[in-house]
């Protein structure tokens, strides 16, 4: 036989390892405990669009994974939108995808996505990377010298 048993048991939020006392009973004893340390809740979510192909958001970034390989990943929160949309049109261009679940998968409306193709078809895939503002022309703010109430005298 073993001179020490190899299976463990939770006790109490421990583990105990046991080896077997010499002699007749079935008896053990505790030779060591070991804290069970805290394993911290990261469970990731799991956006699927596809067999074999998902969007997963882990730790405020989000990983695309086609066929088991991750191809990128981008951050939901940041302002630059390019590398997602990059991704979503790229993937898009796959005949068998439901552009639907792509979309939902990447936090986009079908709407949304469809623009982001049609600009990428006219455009290239350049125009995509840009931000909305770059993307429309330029700035929104409008400056004070085009500004014609602003350069009147008051």
């Amino acid at each position: 036989m073993f001179a020490y048993l190899a299976a463990a048991y939770i006790d109490h939020g421990s583990w105990e390892f046991r080896r077997p006392l010499s002699g007749k009973g079935a008896m053990t004893q505790a030779t060591t405990s070991v804290p069970q340390l805290p394993i911290a809740e990261s469970s990731p979510s799991v956006r699927w669009f596809g067999p074999y192909c998902s969007v997963v958001e882990r730790n405020g970034t989000m990983h695309v994974f086609v066929g088991g390989t991750l191809v990128g990943q981008f951050d939901p929160g940041a302002r630059d939108r390019g590398a997602r949309n990059v991704y979503a049109v790229t993937l898009a261009k796959e005949p068998t995808m439901h552009l639907g679940q792509l979309a939902a998968a990447f936090g986009i409306s079908e709407e949304y996505l469809r623009q982001l193709r049609r600009l990428e078809e006219t455009k290239g895939l350049g125009a995509v990377l840009k931000s909305r503002s770059e993307a429309s022309g330029g700035s929104r703010r409008t400056s004070a010298k085009s500004c014609t109430r602003c350069s009147q005298p008051a």
